[in-house]
């Protein structure tokens, strides 16, 4: 199940969590013939229908990621469309975040091996959002534009009080 983009989504994911207390269901893990970097770019992208998971998607995600190969839902595939291939510079974890240095004359993707939430944000120095997707069932996606050097990467949770706030007024 995907993160809930509408309030009617938000009831049906909650009802469903609240029934996974009771009954987890079957949990999945996979796992790769050797390690991959906290942070690396992606060689190419491949889709899985929406709301693909379970042993089929993780199948899928085993064969292809050594490679550097990410597995996205045709939902968010068109995010990563025409990109080339980027060099990852550096990267330094920082607070609620990463710092991320790249190449990338013809943009590209960069993957954050670290657990995709909806909290995570990606923006350029200078302040232009980028677009994040959960890829490999666990990880981040980022589409990295064209020309772009520094990225940054932070947990946005609004807070309790912030949430309230926001109802209230």
């Amino acid at each position: 199940m995907t993160w809930p983009r509408s309030a009617h989504d938000r009831v049906d994911f909650f009802e469903f969590r609240l029934r996974q207390i009771f009954d987890p269901g079957e949990h999945y893990v996979y796992e790769l013939p050797r390690f991959l970097p906290r942070v690396f770019a992606a060689t190419d992208v491949e889709t899985v229908a929406t709301g693909t998971n379970g042993p089929q998607l993780h199948e899928h995600v085993a064969a292809v990621a050594p490679n550097r190969v990410i597995v996205v839902s045709e939902s968010d595939a068109s995010i990563f469309q025409g990109f080339g291939i980027l060099k990852t510079v550096t990267n330094k974890k920082v607070t609620d975040g990463f710092d991320i240095t790249v190449e990338a004359p013809e943009g590209g993707i960069v993957v954050v091996n670290t657990m995709y939430v909806p909290y995570w944000k990606a923006e350029t120095r200078d302040g232009r959002s980028l677009d994040i997707a959960q890829a490999n069932a666990v990880q981040i996606a980022i589409a990295v534009p064209p020309g772009t050097k520094n990225i940054k990467v932070r947990y946005r949770r609004p807070t309790l009080r912030k949430k309230i706030g926001q109802l209230l007024n």
